[in-house]
């Protein structure tokens, strides 16, 4: 088999949509194929899985069998494909080992995931991190790493980690980071994959690498994801090629255990309710200074320059 792979970080893809590129033709994505192209693709893979309330038990089931059946696609060992298996809600939680090569156990942290759907906000930005970290803290020299993100929505509180809400970014960063600026920036392969009407498109099309015709996959709701298996499987396939740095050279600013310990990282945030009180609360002063430019003076005048509170300070002060 004469297999054509993408170059270190994210290219166009070498076929339209529809088709990948088997011994220097381009072949219509159906199971042979696919099945033929995974059977030799080196690829370090990170799901980063939505588990957000909005998606709700049926639908993550959905997803969940969707990822079981991509997973059974590839090649899993020590010298093919390695998986890793992220949720992110309010919080993220790793299951397993990162870019694990022991295709039972990746089934094991699988059905781990299914069996601990989240149901809160949607840090897609945390999600974001996490599977960034675990590309460059644990994946191989001159294997591309590629990251495959799946929401049904738009992040609770944006794209950018805020470094004042004590949110990890990258080592020797100072402010905040923009988080799909760490697939970008750091030769990762990314693909979005929106399921549903919720989604926002703009956030989809941030999040995957470029061009977005060939790195961002909406599906109509989580019922239809199987129907899209061939074609998702078949592009992360078809993106396998090399990494010309080595991992260590690309990690932030945490220590080994960074990842390991995602689980308890609800001491990285300040509580929903105090994060959504700064955001409102800024957002009415900008958009009710009646003309004041300075943040001094919308302070200073308190009361008198903004024409509604937001309701979670009403909520504060009782």
């Amino acid at each position: 088999l004469k297999q054509t792979t993408i170059p270190l970080g994210a290219q166009a893809l070498p076929c339209d949509t529809g088709f990948i590129k088997l011994n220097d033709q381009c072949q219509p994505i159906n199971q042979k194929n696919v099945q033929l192209l995974c059977s030799s693709a080196t690829v370090d893979l990170t799901i980063v899985m939505d588990g957000s309330g909005s998606i709700g038990e049926d639908s993550f089931e959905q997803g969940m069998d969707f990822l079981d059946q991509l997973i059974s696609q590839l090649t899993i060992s020590e010298t093919t494909t390695r998986v890793t298996v992220l949720q992110f809600s309010h919080n993220v939680e790793m299951y397993g080992v990162p870019l694990e090569s022991n295709r039972t156990k990746v089934q094991e942290n699988l059905d781990q995931m299914r069996n601990s759907y989240m149901k809160g906000y949607t840090f897609t930005h945390m999600g974001i991190y996490y599977g960034w970290y675990a590309s460059q803290t644990h994946g191989r020299e001159n294997v591309q790493q590629v990251v495959v993100t799946i929401t049904d929505g738009a992040s609770t509180y944006g794209l950018y980690l805020d470094p004042y809400y004590e949110e990890p970014v990258p080592d020797g960063h100072i402010g905040s980071y923009y988080a799909p600026n760490l697939f970008h920036n750091y030769g990762i392969v990314s693909f979005a994959v929106g399921v549903g009407s919720g989604v926002n498109q703009n956030e989809l099309n941030e999040i995957a690498s470029d061009p977005d015709e060939d790195y961002v996959i909406t599906i109509e709701d989580y019922s239809k994801m199987l129907e899209y298996l061939w074609q998702v499987t078949g592009v992360i396939c078809q993106s396998a090629g090399g990494r010309s740095e080595s991992a260590s050279s690309l990690i932030s600013n945490e220590d080994d255990d960074g990842l390991n310990n995602a689980a308890n990282r609800v001491s990285y945030f300040k509580t929903i309710e105090d994060r959504q009180l700064d955001e409102e609360f800024q957002l009415y002063l900008n958009n009710n200074t009646l003309g004041y430019p300075r943040l001094e003076d919308r302070v200073l005048d308190g009361a008198e320059r903004i024409k509604v509170f937001p309701s979670i300070i009403n909520s504060y002060s009782n």
